[in-house]
């Protein structure tokens, strides 16, 4: 026993259970002899001062001795009838007095009142103690849950409850009912308390994954936009910092999966960047945890076919005179049509507006994944792919329409119905838009991506490629792989490669970096906003007609798509 160990048992460990003094009596008529040592009758008598109640005898069998004794506070030398304290080392004067001073606080607030505040102080751990009467007990006891289940597995009910009625989480060991996170928002703050409590990672949100891969620890880049809406987050996040508080870290794996990685604090804010690392946890523990949670969360978001993608030699792709390779005519040639035509984003909007529908005698959505990918590289390098027929009708009640399959079937408008190109339509939909649907033949969803590494080296491998889970930016970045969901958003992406680049030193901005953001600029410009889906629309035609038409172009050997 050394001196704080003997402080801590003092403070939290002795049993105050039975509202007496004796312990305490005991231990501070130890610490006042100099050698740390009295006899059973001296003892006894300080017991009959401190209880003037109770006989001097009457302490003569009082647990109280055994009770030291078996918690290795003291030991008992039987044939001298004496008690002393076990120390690995001697006590300082000045750690005595401090000793003394804990008892005799103790004695004077009175054992029920001592007894009461440990009580309210049970389930802080020891590293929150300082902050006790500073912050809410509440988010105190709320801060030691995470250090408990650091490493697990949460539900979302496991974090904030089942939320109905607003019902909260309950533990015996947290003075009310209390939430680990709401998770309506990355930045969680209790009302009232003045301090963040927790936060969740969601990196789907953003490119960047917040943990520092290189950095052997957990550490988490906690960056916040410019936008005002954050400034409350960012209110009690420093509030924290202030005071060194530590706050809850939460990981979101899917949409009801979250992984608990303890406990972290902030170590520096650089205007909205907060810097954020382990606490209360050993460096080979925090390593742990950010290894496991990073495994996790590759398992679940990379498609194993995107390792077999090469990184792009951005260096060597530099060097390859891209900009006369690469002119701008080469990069916006279209086989054209002499006919009216949607752009991309003009038909998915339509899509999106159930303005373009199909008539229900039309067969269901069956292209496959690779009857998508084709035609999406014919949109690529500009060629021709075929018309596409609607009608425009006056009554469609007497025919039935649905939407695009994955398109919100409320306020169907149908202006125009599609009676040749519904598989060509649907499957601009299901690339741009992503809907939670799996292709015929497929056991989960595909994402589409466009392989600009292939391109830009003129290798003659595929441009359109096909993964099953969408790819973490960071493996977009290094293989060059866009998504083509993003494509409506093509400049917000690409901005985001740019900053991506900055970690190539070597490579001068303007001279390397600059030219190929411009190339992919101008295709994906090209593909959103130019190239054309030559269409005809029918007028003025009555449905007998129409499913005529329809008959014939079905009976002739040409494939409605």
């Amino acid at each position: 026993m050394n001196y704080t160990k003997l402080k801590t048992w003092i403070e939290s460990g002795i049993n105050l259970k039975q509202k007496k003094n004796y312990q305490i009596v005991m231990l501070r008529a130890l610490l006042r002899n100099d050698e740390n040592k009295l006899s059973k009758k001296e003892i006894q008598e300080e017991l009959h001062v401190c209880n003037p109640k109770q006989s001097v005898e009457y302490f003569n069998n009082s647990p109280v001795f055994d009770a030291l004794v078996n918690n290795k506070i003291v030991k008992f030398n039987e044939s001298e009838n004496t008690y002393k304290l076990i120390l690995d080392e001697l006590l300082s004067k000045d750690e005595k007095l401090k000793l003394i001073d804990e008892c005799q606080r103790i004695l004077e607030d009175g054992i029920a009142n001592t007894l009461e505040e440990r009580n309210r102080k049970r389930y802080i751990i020891k590293e929150l103690e300082e902050f006790y009467g500073k912050v809410d007990t509440v988010q105190l006891q709320t801060l030691r849950k995470f250090q408990k289940k650091a490493g697990k597995t949460l539900t979302s009910k496991g974090i904030r409850g089942s939320g109905k009625g607003g019902e909260r989480l309950r533990s015996s060991s947290v003075n009310a009912p209390y939430l680990l996170h709401s998770l309506n928002r990355g930045t969680y703050y209790p009302e009232g308390t003045g301090y963040a409590q927790a936060i969740y990672l969601n990196p789907k949100s953003r490119w960047e994954l917040k943990i520092d891969r290189e950095h052997p620890t957990l550490k988490i880049n906690w960056n916040y936009s410019d936008s005002t809406q954050h400034e409350t987050d960012k209110k009690f996040m420093r509030a924290s910092y202030e005071i060194g508080l530590p706050i809850g870290i939460l990981f979101r794996l899917t949409d009801n999966r979250f992984k608990c990685l303890g406990l972290g604090k902030i170590t520096s804010i650089n205007e909205n960047n907060f810097v954020i690392e382990s606490f209360g946890m050993s460096s080979d523990e925090s390593t742990k945890i950010k290894d496991d949670v990073l495994e996790a969360y590759d398992e679940i978001s990379k498609d194993k076919d995107v390792a077999r993608i090469p990184n792009v030699n951005y260096v060597e792709l530099a060097r390859d005179d891209l900009e006369n390779r690469f002119k701008d005519k080469k990069l916006r040639e279209q086989v054209i049509a002499d006919r009216a035509a949607y752009r991309i984003n003009e038909l998915v909007t339509r899509c999106e507006r159930n303005e373009l529908v199909i008539p229900n005698f039309q067969r269901f959505f069956v292209w496959k994944k690779e009857l998508i990918r084709n035609f999406f590289d014919s949109i690529f390098h500009g060629y021709y792919i075929g018309s596409l027929l609607f009608w425009e009708a006056t009554n469609q009640e007497e025919i039935g329409v649905t939407p695009i399959k994955g398109v919100d079937e409320k306020n169907v408008v149908g202006r125009e119905i599609i009676l040749d190109g519904q598989q060509r339509v649907s499957s601009v939909y299901y690339a741009l838009r992503s809907p939670t649907f799996n292709l015929p033949g497929e056991t989960e969803q595909s994402f589409f991506y466009i392989n600009f590494g292939a391109f830009l080296k003129s290798e003659g491998a595929e441009i359109i490629l096909i993964f099953t889970k969408e790819l973490d930016p960071e493996d977009q970045f290094e293989k060059l792989l866009f998504p083509l969901n993003m494509l409506e958003k093509y400049d917000d992406w690409v901005e985001t490669w740019t900053k991506f680049m900055q970690k190539f030193t070597e490579l001068d901005y303007y001279k390397d970096v600059n030219p190929i953001g411009k190339i992919m600029s101008k295709k994906l410009r090209f593909m959103l906003e130019e190239f054309g889906f030559p269409h005809i629309t029918l007028k003025h035609v009555e449905l007998n007609d129409v499913i005529e038409i329809f008959e014939r172009i079905n009976t002739t050997g040409v494939t409605l798509t």
